[in-house]
């Protein structure tokens, strides 16, 4: 799944052009046939097919609840810049 998010703040003919952008990046790759949902959080657009979809196309894992927890970091952003 690829979520094409804020789309709030482009116009919507600017959105499907960004849209088969996505589209011709993932091409022959692993995400070629997944789903792009465009999204605004901020306007709650879409976030129901989002949450459908991951209510129905992702396995919960298996989970171990004595072992110690872990947490996995992709990206991490700074939101508050350094006081100078």
């Amino acid at each position: 799944m690829i979520v094409q998010n804020k789309v709030e703040l482009i116009k919507q003919e600017a959105a499907k052009t960004q849209h088969a952008e996505i589209k011709e990046l993932v091409k022959h790759s692993c995400a070629e046939d997944a789903p792009i949902i465009p999204l605004s959080a901020v306007n709650k657009f879409n976030l129901d097919v989002l949450a459908q979809y991951l209510c129905t196309h992702i396995p919960i894992p298996p989970r171990n609840f004595m072992a110690p927890p872990q947490m996995v970091v992709i990206r991490s952003f700074a939101l508050c810049r350094p006081l100078h």
